[in-house]
């Protein structure tokens, strides 16, 4: 409600008493051009008096606080905003720029990642002014998607040229977004097609590997500019990680059951270390022969590793895949330390005779608990399990003969 103000005077000056102003009381804000005043003489000096004036009440002007938004992702639910008026009114809200919309009053829905800016307005009423606009940008992260392999279990073996069915799952996904799969093979990928929904499997039947040789296995699921892709090694089964959890590669064994052998027989220099929790170096030797019979699915032969001065002996029980490529051969079985025990191994062996071969015969071994793919011993063991030349030590005497096909 305002009400005019004012004074009346005599003439000398003096202020009187009498001035009623009650006709200039309003409500709203306006231009009032006839607005009643009177004056009702005390004194018995003057007359009484009556008149118009115009009377302008302008609007009140409004600020509006609008606090800094928090960080969110795309995929997020809907969530609201609010601000308020100093005037008291009503603010409304639109998504001026960026991944987000407004659903309805003061909802934001995510649509995309990036950033997005909500300005909050109050276009003024009859009394007050239309407040400055108060923008608020946040940003929107892209989502996340994982992925697990669930076939085949890290080690398969299977012969060249057969086919091989690979499955896995996702999560992360967001509504009905196309999500694409690619298996990955070491170098060689392969389209697994593509999936929808927040989470769901995904199996694709590769046609088989023409090359023996230990191929990694990962699989990458991504998404578009609104994900982050992921390539994941992880094999999960029965709901417990079993490959990436414990440092384990996922891969799988190409052989040729028509192929060729290995043989060797000879000594290295034991590196410091080499036999964990043991600073000894020395003089190991070895001997070994790994083939397939004739139609058999698993090599046959035997593996002797000796290094005398961290009194430690290693003999093969059983093998369970050979591969030969080349120059280069890679085997992995079974044995025991000392006599005792049921450890695994994996040999690699590198033929400097042979075309591509190293420039001196080229020997690993790393032996390792079968239960917690903690190394025991690997006289490489700054490299990864990949055959190549670059992963073995030159032999220090003796030979490797690696028999092709």
């Amino acid at each position: 409600i305002h009400t005019a103000t004012g004074t009346s005077k005599g003439v000398n000056n003096e202020n009187l008493s009498g001035l009623s102003l009650s006709g200039t009381t309003h409500t709203d804000a306006g231009t009032y051009g006839s607005d009643s005043w009177t004056f009702t003489d005390s004194t018995g000096n003057y007359n009484n008096a009556t008149g118009t004036v115009t009377n302008k009440i302008r609007k009140a002007d409004q600020t509006i606080t609008f606090a800094a938004l928090a960080a969110r992702t795309y995929g997020d639910p809907d969530f609201t905003v609010t601000a308020t008026a100093s005037s008291g009114l009503a603010v409304s809200f639109a998504a001026t720029a960026g991944g987000c919309s407004i659903a309805s009053g003061n909802t934001v829905h995510i649509s995309g990642a990036g950033s997005c800016t909500i300005t909050a307005s109050q276009i003024g009423s009859t009394n007050y002014n239309a407040a400055p606009n108060v923008a608020q940008t946040f940003s929107i992260a892209k989502a996340t998607l994982t992925a697990v392999i669930t076939n085949p279990v890290p080690g398969s073996i299977a012969p060249t040229n057969t086919p091989i069915t690979f499955s896995g799952t996702f999560a992360g996904g967001v509504g009905t977004d196309t999500l694409t799969v690619t298996w990955n093979f070491g170098a060689v990928t392969t389209p697994g097609g593509s999936v929808t929904g927040a989470s769901g499997g995904f199996t694709t039947v590769y046609p088989g590997f023409a090359t023996t040789g230990v191929y990694k296995v990962s699989v990458t699921v991504a998404g578009g500019a609104n994900y982050n892709p992921v390539t994941s090694n992880l094999y999960v089964t029965s709901g417990t990680s079993q490959a990436t959890a414990q440092g384990v590669e996922h891969y799988v064994v190409i052989y040729d059951p028509n192929g060729g052998f290995v043989t060797g027989g000879g000594w290295i220099m034991s590196p410091v270390n080499a036999l964990v929790g043991n600073p000894s170096s020395g003089r190991a030797n070895f001997g070994f022969v790994s083939k397939y019979a004739k139609g058999a699915n698993a090599p046959t032969g035997e593996t002797e590793f000796n290094f005398q001065l961290g009194n430690f002996n290693f003999h093969s029980t059983i093998y369970d895949w050979l591969v030969v490529s080349g120059a280069l051969a890679q085997y992995k079985g079974s044995g025991t330390i000392n006599g005792a025990g049921d450890y695994g191994f994996m040999l690699t062996a590198a033929d400097a005779n042979i075309q591509g071969g190293p420039p001196v015969d080229g020997f690993r071994i790393k032996i390792y608990n079968k239960t917690t793919n903690a190394v025991i011993y690997d006289n490489v063991g700054s490299k990864d399990d990949t055959v190549s030349n670059q992963n073995t030590q030159a032999i220090s005497g003796g030979s490797i003969v690696v028999h092709p096909k």
